[in-house]
């Protein structure tokens, strides 16, 4: 089990491990990418096999990105890092966004991927439809929530924004505190589900 980050990651290792019988993916990507450092230039991959860079998209920000930040600065609003992902993802050719995605279908085991329509990290719901036809993965995503979905009953249906990325400029998480509630409880339960049926 993974979120965001960790969810490509959980992925990743269902993927090569064929012990692993069960995958959950919160908010996450089937869909490798470059880092992020500081300074959004020249990101290495994120991923190794060993000492192999594993086929990920790299992450190139538009000539607007330096407004879209300056922007964020001066109205103290939380930033969407989600157009830095799309435009990796439009970006890339077919052979390069292919050689990056997960085969989430080869696992020996069950995939659950949920993810937030209003995900303004990065596009989960989009990058998660890409495998959703396989019959051994269920996609659940949920129009209204955003990238802060995962165990249920939290204050407010957990955070509408994350980290800082600049002093009092914090990272937009997105979805709404109601919406995002509706999502942790319905996906904490498919999650429960599966795991029930897998360890039975």
């Amino acid at each position: 089990m993974g979120w965001s980050r960790g969810g490509e990651l959980a992925a990743q290792l269902a993927a090569t491990d064929p012990s692993i019988k069960a995958t959950i993916v919160w908010a996450g990507s089937p869909v490798r990418f470059h880092g992020v450092p500081d300074g959004y230039s020249n990101p290495d991959p994120a991923w190794l096999d060993g000492t192999t860079a594993l086929p990920s998209l790299q992450i190139s920000p538009s000539l607007r990105f330096p407004a879209r930040l300056v922007r964020a600065v001066l109205t103290r609003r939380p930033f969407r890092l989600r157009p830095l992902y799309q435009r990796a993802f439009e970006r890339a050719t077919d052979e390069e966004r292919q050689a990056a995605t997960i085969d989430v279908g080869e696992t020996a085991g069950r995939t659950l991927l949920l993810s937030g329509g209003d995900d303004r990290l990065w596009p989960s719901d989009r990058l998660c439809a890409r495998v959703a036809d396989d019959p051994s993965v269920e996609h659940r995503t949920y129009p209204s929530a955003g990238h802060a979905i995962g165990v249920p009953y939290r204050p407010l249906g957990a955070s509408l924004v994350g980290p800082d990325l600049l002093p009092r400029v914090p990272v937009a998480l997105g979805g709404s505190p109601a919406a995002n509630a509706r999502a942790s409880e319905d996906g904490w339960q498919a999650a429960l589900d599966l795991l029930f049926e897998i360890l039975r």
